[in-house]
């Protein structure tokens, strides 16, 4: 009988390898995940390309780190697909066994790793992808219990084998040949690179130090502080912080997850939890029904937790809201959406950041109060939990609800509890500073951003306003008079319109009234520091506001009227827009509401 060899080729593991969703950041973000886990306290990226200047193309990437480093041994076991551990420490990232393997092979063919153990002599290990494929066996081309000298000639360029030499532990990894679907500039490399450190690692920005370097530079990268741990001074409220716990359910349910309450947080009402660090109290969550309302899905206090057998793992929960000022700052770090909405949950998966700004399958605060667009919540968890977050081979997560549907509506509802009375507090807030008087020599104009058309802005005064606007009598300069009324002219920014306002503009003295429509001037305006008290019957919850009053909502680059979970009118959002929709004076009736239904036929920014 003929033995059945059930070994999969290599050609059909490199195929699922490649399948797995990293790319070139994904993969350079996996090896220095791997670094931080083994305790590397610098973490350095070599970006080459075919010639010196930042243009050219990438030729080679490496990650050395002075981290605890392995044995030959722990290389080898390292480099199997699949390898299963006799036991994993709390902190090991690794689940599948496939990150390094698929991080390296999704970069480039030709793969040389060195390594060695405090006291030990450097391994090594070479694999180059093309002939394993023309031999379709997984076996690394040349592995060395001791690096020889013909090695590093052949592989190695000697500064950066002196560099890792002159470390008491650590590993060199470098990737050759960079596959087609990873071939970038060394510029965009760079930047791409530095943001993903900045952003992906805020729970190791004292512990680690990372550089970025090409044949011209070093870079120092600093991730940012997106949670402000140990920064109190840069948040609007205490931040909240409170651990999740989740337990084995019983065949054919789902998991049970309980709550370890160590401080007060109001759920509803006057009602309030009751934890401290020196008594916990437990809640368990369950999964919320369609309609059921943040604090419906939480058990009173319990000590009938499950045994310490079925616990899988623990989460940590911080929630805060940040500064205005800190918020514009840090968008500077951020891409594509996350330079304005950065509100919702952001998973960590043990030092890296997996899941950025996250909706959780479910409506979060609406546009009643900016306030609630520097509120977040960062959700930490190990490896042992990524069935249950959903973490994927790459260490990402799909910006949707958690497989878990108890632990996605517990994250939902402390959420929700934490920030629903912020958002009464800081809504009465933004209202009085709208209200508040203007000084005459604090009074600045401010401009706002581009208009392009001046016909759509004068149509919307036309259809909200049949009047001219009202004018504060008592304000000072700068003030449109009516008699001498500035209009803006279709090819006219609001820049320019707000500087003829300030009597800053230069060139013609007259313009023609042709399409007009009077902007009332936006001035910076000081008012009383004090905050204003927030009583317990005040704070009302956001379903109960939602049946009230049309809600705005940024969503998907566009700016929506939302009636409850109906939009009722939606346009193109840029930077500014409520800026520009709250210099419009309308009449008794009309509000912001009807201005956005017509810019959402005629708008075009």
């Amino acid at each position: 009988m003929n033995t059945i060899d059930f070994r999969p080729p290599f050609i059909g593991l490199l195929k699922i390898l490649l399948s797995t969703g990293y790319n070139l950041l994904y993969s350079i973000l996996e090896l220095i995940d791997n670094s931080i886990s083994k305790k590397a306290t610098l973490v350095q990226t070599i970006v080459r390309g075919m010639d010196n200047t930042e243009k050219s193309l990438v030729r080679w990437i490496s990650v050395l780190d002075d981290a605890t480093g392995m044995s030959y041994q722990k290389l080898m076991e390292a480099f199997i697909i699949g390898f299963v551990k006799d036991s994993r420490d709390l902190e090991d990232i690794g689940k599948f066994s496939v990150g390094m393997k698929s991080a390296v092979m999704n970069m480039g063919t030709r793969i040389i790793i060195l390594s060695k153990v405090s006291g030990g002599k450097p391994s090594a290990l070479f694999a180059d992808i093309g002939l394993m494929r023309d031999n379709n066996k997984y076996d690394p081309t040349r592995t060395l219990e001791v690096v020889t000298e013909d090695f590093i000639n052949e592989h190695v360029p000697h500064d950066l084998y002196e560099r890792f030499m002159k470390q008491d532990s650590g590993t060199l990894i470098i990737v050759k040949d960079i596959i087609e679907s990873c071939q970038a500039t060394v510029a965009k490399v760079i930047e791409d690179l530095s943001k993903g450190i900045s952003t992906s690692y805020s729970t190791s920005v004292d512990s680690c130090k990372f550089t970025i370097e090409d044949a011209n530079k070093v870079i120092q990268v600093k991730p940012l502080n997106i949670f402000y741990d140990n920064e109190d001074d840069k948040l609007d409220e205490p931040a909240y912080e409170t651990e999740l716990h989740v337990y084995r359910g019983k065949p054919g349910y789902p998991n049970r997850i309980f709550e370890k309450n160590v401080s007060v947080r109001r759920t509803k009402g006057k009602t309030t939890t009751t934890g401290t660090i020196a008594s916990p109290v437990y809640y368990e969550y369950v999964a919320l029904e369609k309609k059921d309302q943040y604090h419906t899905n939480m058990s009173k206090a319990t000590s009938n937790l499950p045994s310490d057998d079925c616990l899988i793992g623990t989460a940590q929960l911080r929630v805060i809201q940040v500064k205005d000022v800190n918020f514009k700052d840090e968008s500077q770090y951020f891409t594509g959406s996350l330079e304005g909405d950065r509100k919702g949950a952001w998973f960590n998966r043990a030092s890296r950041g997996v899941g950025r700004a996250m909706r959780l399958g479910k409506k979060l605060h609406d546009r009643t109060t900016m306030a609630a667009e520097r509120q977040r919540v960062r959700v930490t968890f190990q490896a042992d939990l990524d069935d249950a977050f959903g973490s994927k081979f790459n260490k990402q997560m799909e910006n949707e609800r958690l497989p878990c549907q108890p632990l996605n509506d517990a994250i939902y509802s402390i959420y929700k509890q934490v920030t629903t009375p912020w958002v009464a507090k800081w809504s009465k807030m933004e209202e009085s500073d709208k209200s508040a008087p203007e000084s005459e020599e604090e009074v600045q104009v401010k401009p706002v951003a581009k208009v392009q058309n001046s016909n759509v802005l004068n149509s919307i005064h036309n259809a909200t306003n049949q009047q001219e606007p009202v004018i504060n009598q008592e304000q000072k300069e700068p003030v449109i008079n009516h008699e001498e009324e500035l209009v803006m002219s279709e090819d006219e920014s609001i820049e320019d319109y707000l500087k003829e306002a300030s009597g800053s503009s230069e060139g013609t003295e007259s313009v023609s009234s042709r399409d007009s429509i009077p902007v009332i001037l936006e001035t910076n305006t000081f008012v009383s520091t004090e905050v204003p008290e927030v009583k317990e019957d005040e704070v009302k919850e956001d379903n109960v506001c939602e049946d009230i009053l049309p809600s705005f909502v940024i969503d998907d680059g566009k700016y929506k009227v939302m009636d409850g979970d109906t939009v009722i009118a939606e346009m193109p959002y840029v930077e500014g827009l409520e800026q520009i929709l709250e210099t419009l004076e309308y009449p008794p009736g009309k509000t912001m509401v009807d201005a956005v239904k017509h810019f959402s036929l005629l708008w075009t920014v």
